[in-house]
C-alpha cells in the first residue's frame, strides 16, 4: 500500500484540483503503483507525497519522543522560500504533503503559508500538532484551507501522563480543538476535516474506551491508535501487543481506526518509490524516520530525476526488496512499528 493511495486521492485532492491536474496526478501514482509493486530499482512514477517538517522545535518535552530525550539535532524553522523550493519541483506530481517532523509545525508562523499555497495549487495537506498553539491560530488554520488536522494526544483524561505540564495543560489543547470546531462550522468551512492520534503506552493502556468517547463528545471524526516506537523508555512490550491489539480490533465504535501490522517489514513500506522528506533546515531526504539522514539529497532544488532515481535511493530500493547488502541500510533503525525489523524477504 502507498503512502497515500487512490482512495485518499479521490477523497481529498480531487475536490480541490482541476480535472486535467487530478487525471496527471492519478496516472503518476499508478506509475508509482506499479513500481512498487514490482519493487522497480527505477521508478518512472514521480514522488505522490511529501513529507514537510516546519519546525524542528517543540514546546513540550514528551518522554516518548525522540525529540523530548534529545536524539534529534535539528532545530529551527523552515523557511518559506525553502518549502518553495521543494514544492514547486514537485508540485505538478504531488497528491499530499503531511506538514509534521520531529517539531510543532505552528511554532512556526510561516506554516499556514505553506499549507495555502499548496492547496491552492491542488495538493491536499495534512497537520500533526500536539494542539498547544491551535487557540492562537484558528483563524490562520481555516483560511489556509487545511484538509486534515491530527490532534496527538496521549490520553482523555485531564491530568498529563507524559506530554503536558503546567505550561501547556490539556485543557488548553481541549479549548483549542472546541474553539476551531465551532469556528469552523459558524463559518461554513468543510475543513479541515479532525483526527486524533494516540499513542498506546502501558499507562494508558486501560483508556482506549475513554478515548475513543471522549474524542466523540469533542468532534474528533476518527481516532487513530499507535504503539510507542522502541527508542521510547516505557515501550509496551512485545509479550504485550497481542493484548493491545485485541483491545483496539473488538473497539465496535465507528471511529476507531487502527491499521498497524504486527508483521510490517521493510518490504511492505513504500516510501523508496512514492515519498520525499524536506526537513526543518531546507534538506531533502527520504523518509521522516530516518533521525540521523543517513540519506540526504541536499537543498531542494534542481533536476528531480537524478535524486528520484540517483543511486542512493536505488540502493534503498534494493535493499528494502530483498536485494543486495545490508550493509549500512539506512532503515535498519527504522522504529516505524514492531516487526519492521523482520527482514525482507529475497525475491527471485
Amino acid at each position: 500500500m502507498l503512502s497515500f493511495g487512490r482512495e485518499e486521492l479521490r477523497l481529498f485532492t480531487r475536490p480541490i484540483c482541476p480535472q486535467a491536474s487530478y487525471d496527471g496526478k492519478l496516472r503518476n501514482l499508478e506509475a508509482v503503483e506499479q513500481a512498487f509493486l514490482r519493487r522497480d530499482e527505477r521508478c518512472e512514477g514521480l514522488p505522490v507525497h511529501l513529507h514537510v517538517e516546519p519546525s524542528g522545535d517543540c514546546n513540550l518535552r514528551c518522554a516518548i519522543c525522540p525529540r523530548g530525550r534529545g536524539l534529534i539535532e535539528r532545530r529551527g524553522g523552515l523557511a518559506f522560500k525553502a518549502f518553495e523550493r521543494a514544492f514547486d519541483t514537485v508540485s505538478d506530481h504531488l497528491a499530499n504533503i503531511v506538514i509534521s517532523g520531529w517539531g510543532e509545525p505552528l511554532l512556526n508562523p510561516e506554516t499556514p503559508r505553506m499549507i495555502g499555497q499548496a492547496i491552492g495549487r491542488g495538493v491536499s495537506v495534512f497537520m500533526n500538532s500536539n494542539g498547544t498553539r491551535l487557540l492562537e491560530n484558528v483563524g490562520k488554520i481555516l483560511d489556509s484551507g487545511l484538509t486534515v488536522l491530527c490532534v496527538a494526544l496521549d490520553g482523555a483524561m485531564s491530568h498529563a501522563t507524559h506530554a503536558y505540564n503546567d505550561e501547556s495543560p490539556f485543557e488548553h489543547v481541549i479549548k483549542g480543538v472546541e474553539r476551531l470546531c465551532a469556528a469552523r462550522e459558524r463559518g461554513g468551512y468543510s475543513y479541515p476535516r479532525i483526527h486524533g492520534l494516540f499513542i498506546v503506552t502501558e499507562e494508558n493502556l486501560g483508556e482506549v474506551e475513554a478515548m475513543v468517547a471522549w474524542a466523540s463528545r469533542l468532534g474528533i471524526e476518527r481516532t487513530k491508535f499507535k504503539r510507542r516506537m522502541r527508542t521510547m523508555p516505557g515501550q509496551v512490550e512485545r509479550s504485550r501487543l497481542d493484548a493491545v491489539q485485541e483491545r483496539l480490533e473488538i473497539k465496535a465504535h465507528a471511529a476507531v481506526r487502527s491499521e498497524e501490522d504486527l508483521t510490517f517489514t521493510v518490504a511492505d513500506c513504500s516510501h523508496p518509490w512514492d515519498s520525499l522528506f524536506l526537513d526543518c533546515r531546507g534538506r531533502l531526504g527520504l523518509c521522516s524516520w530516518d533521525p540521523h539522514r543517513r540519506i540526504d539529497f541536499g537543498e531542494a532544488g534542481g533536476d528531480l530525476n537524478s535524486i528520484w532515481n540517483g543511486e542512493q535511493i536505488r540502493s534503498v530500493r534494493r535493499w528494502h526488496s530483498g536485494q543486495g547488502s545490508s550493509a549500512g541500510a539506512p532503515c535498519l533503525s527504522c522504529n516505524r512499528v514492531p516487526g519492521y525489523l523482520i527482514p525482507a524477504p529475497a525475491r527471485p
